[in-house]
């Protein structure tokens, strides 16, 4: 399936209230109990994006997908996960992870919430999706899910966690798109310096997710217990997680397979993605 024209900010209409924020604004920021940064929506009938980054990523994963959602009068939940970026390390159970960004939605967001997540991140927003009010939850939107199939690259898991220097974590990074970033010695640098710091942290969060090459999260039955919408992208030239696994979610849910687009379709293929989540405004549950 082919990249699409996102859509534009809808007009101001006499339905929807005045704008309650300007786009851009700045962002309120937390650690209770997870780091997060957040955004009001420019109309209070607007629901908030929750993001939640994958694995070896962070709060600063998202580039050009929030200046979107803002652009589009979205509001933004960005939550930095344990051992990740600047957030501590003490959380290193899969379980732990899904129970502290539940807490950190309870806390922090208001109103009608679509749940974004990433790879890991994916697996974790479904997880969410269970233990919040059925009630605020609008959507999930998975990009290159894990926990839908058995394989990983586990190379890259590996060699992520052992890069030793700038070149190893530029062949590693470079397994997550089709066309490779171009990283200059700083950014490498510093990110190296955080993998550093968190190694012990992230092996043993890694460690609970997959081994040798099979995934240990099974998000499927999640997936057929909720009743909200549910929206996967996955691209299908993605090296880490085979984006046929995504053939096995339930048959209600949305599917975008966009060729020549890798692990990371929010970056790649960024019109398709910010025209499905403006998109996914007004969803109603399924069944109803």
């Amino acid at each position: 399936m082919d990249a699409v024209t996102g859509g534009g900010v809808r007009p101001h209409t006499g339905s929807d209230p005045e704008p309650t924020s300007t786009p851009g604004s700045d962002p309120v920021m937390g650690s209770d109990p997870l780091r997060y940064r957040q955004w009001a929506p420019q109309w209070p009938t607007r629901p908030t994006l929750v993001l939640i980054h994958g694995l070896f990523g962070d709060m600063e994963s998202w580039p050009s997908l929030i200046p979107e959602a803002l652009r589009l009068g979205f509001g933004v939940l960005c939550i930095e996960l344990p051992c990740h970026g600047e957030s501590p390390s003490e959380l290193t159970d899969f379980d732990q992870v899904v129970a502290a960004v539940a807490e950190t939605l309870t806390r922090a967001a208001r109103g009608p919430l679509v749940l974004v997540g990433h790879s890991m991140g994916a697996a974790i927003a479904t997880r969410v999706a269970r233990r919040i009010d059925a009630a605020q939850l609008q959507s999930l939107l998975l990009i290159s899910p894990a926990g839908c199939g058995p394989d990983i690259n586990q190379s890259f898991v590996d060699g992520m966690l052992s890069a030793d220097d700038n070149r190893a974590l530029e062949h590693e990074i470079g397994k997550l798109t089709v066309v490779p970033f171009g990283l200059d010695e700083a950014y490498l640098d510093a990110y190296r310096a955080r993998l550093t710091a968190q190694r012990a942290a992230l092996v043993r969060l890694c460690a609970g997710v997959s081994a040798n090459g099979v995934q240990k999260v099974d998000i499927l039955p999640d997936l057929e217990e909720l009743a909200c919408p549910i929206t996967v992208i996955h691209g299908r030239e993605d090296r880490i997680i085979p984006w046929q696994h995504t053939l096995n979610i339930p048959p209600r849910a949305a599917l975008h397979l966009p060729p020549r687009v890798g692990h990371i379709p929010y970056e790649e293929a960024p019109a398709l993605v910010h025209g499905i989540i403006d998109r996914l405004w007004g969803q109603t549950p399924y069944g109803v």
